[in-house]
């Protein structure tokens, strides 16, 4: 039978998972239980054990990003894209940025090679690699001489770079606050879900970080 005080310990663990933002620099308690979770493998079963009964899974236990939990199918916590992007007209920008920033965060061969290396990822560098590559699209449109993209019995329809290319990158509003319509905003949602239980897509590579 399991020590309710591990019972209670790997509770608590799943509660600061729960949490936006949180990490172990953060919150002694959480470092020691991520600590024990490296140590001592009937508590990581436990915990494992634990999370499958909210139906979720364990991604990574990292001193740095805490621990990361994957939703399954069944689960009530999972974020969905709806959730954190109301405008049906900023989901294509987000979808964007979700793939700039799986790209960008994949490890490269050089990145396994050195120890040391700790990548991070910006906003500017998402904007940056999306706008790049809709700059080489267009440019092979340009080269085949092609059309706009748009089919003629849709003409609501439009090339998803081109789409991000007339979205400003960088309005702001009367206050002087980015205007929550532009890409740089759209392109922090993400990080913005990564406290969420499903959507930690920026802590998931335990040796980089991202900074928005």
């Amino acid at each position: 039978m399991n020590n309710p005080d591990d019972t209670a310990a790997v509770n608590r663990l799943l509660a600061f998972g729960f949490q936006p933002g949180l990490t172990p620099r953060r919150n002694a308690e959480y470092s020691t239980l991520i600590d024990r979770c490296r140590t001592d493998q009937d508590f990581t079963r436990l915990l494992h054990a634990a999370a499958r009964g909210f139906d979720l899974t364990v991604i990574s236990v990292d001193p740095r990003a805490g621990l990361v939990l994957g939703a399954t199918a069944e689960t009530q916590f999972a974020v969905s894209v709806t959730d954190h992007i109301t405008r049906p007209a900023d989901r294509p920008i987000a979808a964007l940025a979700h793939l700039a920033i799986a790209a960008l965060a994949y490890h490269r061969p050089e990145d396994l090679d050195d120890p040391s290396h700790v990548g991070r990822i910006t906003v500017h560098h998402v904007d940056e690699m999306v706008e790049r590559a809709a700059k080489e699209l267009e440019r092979r449109a340009a080269e085949a001489d092609t059309d706009d993209g748009v089919p003629a019995e849709h003409p609501d329809l439009m090339q998803l770079w081109r789409y991000y290319q007339r979205r400003n990158p960088v309005s702001t509003t009367g206050d002087d606050r980015a205007h929550s319509k532009s890409r740089y905003a759209l392109i922090k949602q993400p990080w913005a879900s990564t406290g969420s239980y499903c959507n930690k897509a920026s802590e998931v590579r335990p040796r980089h970080e991202s900074a928005p």
